[in-house]
């Protein structure tokens, strides 16, 4: 843990996260922070997948008492039904997890994945032809807007974990999927001999060191470019690398993965107004010369209670006390009296967020309108999932 460090005083009111799904990774990470650090909070997240899974969190949660490891159970009460079970489960699991860290105050969450976990990520995207970006893997330490990912066991082999768990006569759960082989990853992990995984792991160091390296140029481009605390870019000019322009992409989009490197590079190539994976690219027009990305309209995500530390459209956050019930964050559509506050673009006003009670808008926080004063002390910021100021670090 040292090479992520400095870190918050060991004092309850500074805890580290750690997510535990009861098994066996997990469970001797929960073990091995204890032992290291006094101030940490264990976060077992039931997907309700199975029938048995309530059962199991609340059983994960007694072991977790039981070694003296404050615990608490978030329950997913909605799946997207739109993608394959392991990536919505896998989705679901890390907003959960996010979310209940922003809610808490929490700036560090510490995640079980090891060699093993590496190695297959990396087979999976070699399979997909994934470049070297994707190659690198999974980064030992992503540090976003709001939380910062930390992976201290990708170089640990998981029976060490076992072995170490066993030492101490400590019991974990075997998930059922984890053997199912209707899953790629669960087809890699049978397959996979202890030389191949030790290869594996070497090359997304390689590839990790190379996207360090990539991430540190990057810099240069960013003095061209505008993020508005709206949610849309400005771009002068398009970056010469297409790994950035996919970044920022992604960011305006709030998608989980930046899109495929080729789009990017025939539209850096021969630019033309563009809409793909959640954004869409267009003339700047009356906002100077160069070019806007803004989010789909079509993309947008639907309304959410407006509550303290609220997520809306996997981009923006709620800060402040809401004064109202009943009121929701949705986008602002068609108001047209709001656009002649701002001088935007319609296209970039309908997409961004407003304050709603039934029907009517009560407050704009990023235009600085408010019904009244108990909405002026809100704010809605701009804080997507990926971000260019957020920083990784692969080896």
């Amino acid at each position: 843990m040292a090479r992520f460090g400095p870190f918050p005083p060991d004092d309850p009111r500074f805890p580290m996260a750690i997510a535990v799904s009861g098994g066996a990774d997990s469970l001797g990470l929960a073990w091995l922070m204890r032992r290291w650090r006094r101030a940490v909070i264990a976060l077992v997240v039931d997907h309700g997948l199975r029938a048995a899974s309530g059962d199991e969190a609340r059983l994960t949660l007694s072991r977790l008492h039981a070694l003296d490891i404050p615990a608490e159970m978030l329950v997913v009460t909605s799946l997207d039904q739109h993608r394959s079970i392991q990536e919505n489960a896998r989705h679901a699991r890390y907003r959960m997890l996010a979310q209940a860290c922003r809610e808490r105050g929490i700036l560090d969450l510490v995640i079980g994945h090891h060699m093993r976990d590496q190695a297959e990520t990396l087979v999976m995207r070699r399979a997909h032809g994934s470049t070297s970006q994707g190659l690198a893997g999974m980064a030992v330490s992503r540090e976003t807007l709001a939380l910062r990912y930390l992976r201290p066991l990708l170089g640990i082999p998981p029976e060490r974990l076992r072995a170490t768990l066993r030492s101490q006569s400590i019991h974990w759960i075997e998930d059922p999927s984890n053997a199912n082989t209707k899953f790629e990853r669960v087809r890699i992990r049978l397959a996979l001999t202890p030389d191949q995984i030790a290869d594996a792991v070497l090359e997304a160091r390689i590839h990790g060191a190379a996207r360090d390296a990539r991430s540190h140029d990057w810099a240069r481009h960013l003095g061209e470019l505008t993020v508005d605390p709206l949610g849309f870019a400005h771009l002068p000019a398009l970056p010469s690398c297409a790994l950035l322009l996919a970044r920022i992409w992604q960011m305006i989009s709030g998608a989980e993965y930046p899109p495929p490197h080729r789009v990017m590079e025939r539209l850096i190539a021969a630019p033309v107004p563009f809409t793909f994976g959640g954004a869409l690219f267009c003339a700047a027009g009356k906002m100077g010369s160069g070019w806007l990305l803004i989010r789909e309209p079509q993309a947008i995500g639907g309304a959410v209670p407006a509550e303290r530390a609220a997520r809306w459209d996997g981009r923006f956050t709620l800060a402040g006390a809401v004064p109202h019930t009943r009121a929701y964050v949705m986008a602002l559509g068609d108001q047209a009296r709001f656009f002649r506050v701002s001088g935007l673009p319609s296209r970039i006003l309908r997409g961004i967020p407003a304050i709603w009670r039934e029907n009517q808008v009560i407050a704009v926080p990023g235009l600085g309108v408010a019904k009244d004063a108990d909405w002026r002390a809100i704010e809605l910021r701009f804080e997507p999932e990926s971000s260019l100021l957020e920083h990784s670090l692969w080896i």
